[in-house]
């Protein structure tokens, strides 16, 4: 296997790690999904990490990143809208927000290796 196949691999790896664990905050009922829940937990402090779909649509995206700028919050654009929702069993998830410091942590850990 050449460099280019290992590192194909390695990122399915870690986002097959990153479904896990959000799965697991999901269960543990310590994430939002959606814009509007999104934002309201950045704005009141309760979001330790933002993630969205890499075919988020445009203005959806200026919009969040405006929330994120002024925020400071961490962000990462990961996965699809349906990867999302397959996870979540809801229709169109472009946003999630993680609201509990050790899960933000734990995908962070994950998040930096497919950068």
């Amino acid at each position: 296997m050449d460099k280019k196949e290992e590192t194909v691999v390695n990122k399915e790896k870690t986002k097959d790690k990153l479904k896990s664990l959000l799965q697991f905050a999901r269960k543990a009922g310590v994430v939002q999904v959606g814009f509007d829940a999104t934002v309201r937990c950045c704005l009141k402090g309760k979001s330790y990490l933002i993630l969205y779909a890499e075919d988020l649509a445009e203005n959806s995206r200026k919009r969040l990143l405006r929330v994120i700028e002024e925020t400071g919050l961490p962000a990462y654009e990961v996965l699809t809208k349906k990867d999302m929702s397959e996870l979540f069993d809801r229709q169109e998830i472009g946003i999630i927000s993680v609201n509990d410091v050790n899960f933000a942590n734990g995908l962070k850990k994950h998040l930096k290796s497919i950068e």
